[in-house]
């Protein structure tokens, strides 16, 4: 009944224009990491993992934790990996009956 209340308040203040559909014009809360930061991110991604392994959520995670002294969760980690678009590449697996170029000629 409230939210009425309101529509109808504002359509006597503004007209027509208090009716309109205001959700565009708030981009919602500030990202966790400033611009800075996840610049700092995707270079870091752009090199080779501490470990020698492949980059993932938990270690992003890790990696966020450490840069702003606040224990982020891995999904965060996988939240900023998707919104990069970083995609976790595997190589494909050879097969153990691999031929020899002599052999494959």
């Amino acid at each position: 009944m409230e939210a009425i209340r309101k529509i109808a308040s504002r359509y006597n203040q503004q007209g027509k224009e208090g009716l309109l559909d205001r959700r565009h014009q708030h981009p919602g809360p500030k990202g966790f990491l400033s611009d800075e930061r996840q610049a700092q991110l995707e270079m870091a991604l752009q090199e080779k993992a501490p470990d020698g392994g492949l980059d993932h959520s938990r270690k992003v995670g890790n990696w966020l934790t450490e840069l702003i002294d606040y224990q982020v969760d891995r999904r965060r980690g996988w939240e900023y990996l998707r919104s990069m678009r970083y995609r976790l590449r595997i190589p494909r697996p050879e097969h153990h009956n691999l031929a020899t170029s002599a052999e494959q000629e």
